[in-house]
């Protein structure tokens, strides 16, 4: 059990952090740090908040030097700019799948997997995610077992 410096026991200010990655009765990722999906990206805006904040607060006998603010930002439009592009190479992967036959596979609640092979009829961005369909049903980028090469038409 964590304890404070003064040999206390500790009491996380930010409630149940300590399960994070624990699952629930359904099997689900708890992620007990971060529940709420938005949470977890970091904006520009909160880029330029903390360092406001460093600035306001550093020791002016000692300061900062300034190349490391440069810096970190130029990292931090490197990666956003990373970020994009993951997004624009999973939109064009699955605009490609259209009209292709797949294999997806979904787990059942008993550990049963069901696969499901067909054509791709349309694509779609729910709740952040990239989804797909296949008939009537609905799945994930993750599910994509198999995707099958076009058939090899016979010319006479």
């Amino acid at each position: 059990m964590p304890v404070n410096i003064d040999g206390s026991n500790y009491t996380n200010p930010y409630g149940a952090a300590s399960g994070a990655g624990k699952t629930n009765a359904q099997g689900n990722v708890i992620d007990a740090v971060f529940a709420d999906s938005s949470d977890q990206n970091v904006s520009v805006d909160d880029f330029l908040q903390l360092m406001i904040a460093q600035l306001k607060n550093q020791d002016f006998m000692n300061p900062v030097d300034d190349t490391q603010y440069i810096t970190q930002l130029a990292q931090f439009t490197t990666m956003q700019q990373m970020q994009e592009m993951a997004y624009n190479s999973k939109t064009t992967f699955l605009t490609s799948l259209v009209g292709k036959t797949v294999v997806a596979a979904k787990i059942a609640v008993g550990g049963s997997v069901k696969r499901t092979e067909g054509v791709v009829d349309k694509i779609s961005f729910v709740n952040n995610e990239f989804k797909f369909s296949v008939g009537d049903q609905t799945f994930d980028l993750s599910q994509i077992m198999e995707v099958k090469p076009e058939p090899k038409r016979v010319t006479e």
